[in-house]
């Protein structure tokens, strides 16, 4: 019988990593671009806002001019120039948006114009870094193509990070389970905003991909010097925390629940690798970043008529909340166009029943291997 060369089988097996992690790469692509090419253009939650704001931070206006602050405080509203196709959006969906029942043939089109002008963007005191990339297709195609080639290249970021989060759930000892929550965690709203133009499918695809790829890299001490899955966390956590204000949050939650559930072994020997103080310190200098812009522009101030009134009571506030948390399980798992379009009752009730499964999966899993002391 021959003996199997171990140096022989590594690339064999990183050949199949990479090989499982382009096929998936290409299935959620073709998912996301079929969601983007049958969205009208700014059919999806505040997308002329974020639009207006990409092709002006690929121009190289980062920063705009603020309107004046309110009562409320700092105002959400910035003006930028952009050129005038670019600024046409923020009419198009006005004749449709929270009317479902109305179509989006009601719109005007867009007219491609040589003009520069100014229009106001209420997300311009957003992190530039996700419309630096996304609004680079504006700087070529001054049209409803640019547009389109824009909402492709944020589905493709999106994509790859969600990729990351399938290979690591598959490369895990949980693979099984870990693909199916991964899987079940991909919601249809995910894939819808991913085929938008829209900092938050970046987000939810970047955290994904760093709670995932970060829980097998805290409970593995075999994979403590994977550099591969060290790069997947680092470059996960330095994305994350730069698409909105409240990024940092997210990479802070995350981050503490990874830390909850680590391994202390598997922690000291992260500590001694080189290349995970390298990462740590890019996150670091990432995150650095992103609060700075947060303390300094504001990154948090909120259109004024979603702000309550100063004298509203807490309890009526918490009340007011409470009372959300229906829609917002119904947002999370599938309600398309300006948030006004649900789907049918039994996708939500089919997605709550994967969530229950895949939750009782893990309890019963680890409860488990608690008992074998693994």
């Amino acid at each position: 019988m021959e003996a199997t060369n171990p140096e022989s089988a590594r690339p064999r097996s990183r050949f199949e990593e990479r090989r499982r992690w382009w096929i998936t790469l290409a299935v959620l692509f073709t998912l996301s671009a079929g969601w983007s090419l049958a969205t009208p253009l700014t059919a999806a939650p505040d997308e002329p806002a974020q639009i207006i704001k990409a092709a002006a931070v690929a121009r190289g206006d980062l920063f705009g001019t603020p309107a004046p602050p309110t009562r409320a405080g700092p105002s959400a509203y910035v003006a930028v120039r952009v050129p005038d196709v670019f600024a046409q959006t923020s009419a198009v969906p006005r004749c449709f948006m929270f009317k479902p029942d109305v179509p989006a043939s009601c719109a005007p089109a867009l007219h491609p114009s040589g003009r520069t002008v100014t229009a106001s963007t209420y997300v311009g005191r957003y992190p530039p870094l996700y419309y630096l990339v996304v609004g680079l297709p504006s700087l070529i195609f001054r049209s409803s193509a640019g547009i389109r080639l824009m909402r492709l290249l944020s589905a493709l970021i999106c994509c790859a990070f969600l990729a990351s989060a399938f290979e690591s759930a598959a490369s895990s000892n949980w693979s099984r389970l870990g693909v199916f929550a991964v899987a079940v965690a991909v919601t249809p709203m995910v894939a819808f905003l991913s085929g938008t133009v829209n900092p938050n499918s970046v987000e939810i695809a970047a955290a994904l991909s760093l709670w995932v790829s970060g829980l097998l890299l805290v409970t593995d001490d075999r994979l403590t010097t994977s550099r591969r899955l060290m790069a997947r966390v680092g470059i996960s956590g330095a994305v994350l925390v730069q698409m909105r204000g409240l990024s940092p949050l997210w990479l802070v939650l995350i981050v503490g629940s990874l830390l909850a559930v680590a391994d202390r072994r598997v922690i000291a020997s992260i500590r001694r690798n080189h290349l995970a103080w390298a990462w740590s310190a890019t996150v670091g200098a990432s995150t650095a970043f992103a609060l700075w812009w947060l303390t300094n522009y504001d990154a948090l101030a909120v259109v004024p008529v979603s702000v309550p009134r100063p004298d509203t009571p807490l309890t009526s506030q918490i009340e007011v909340n409470l009372g959300k948390i229906d829609l917002l399980v119904r947002q999370m798992i599938g309600v398309v166009g300006w948030l006004d379009t649900q789907a049918p009752s039994l996708t939500y009730y089919i997605w709550l029943a994967l969530v229950a499964v895949s939750l009782g999966a893990g309890l019963a899993l680890g409860a488990r291997r608690g008992a074998r002391g693994v």
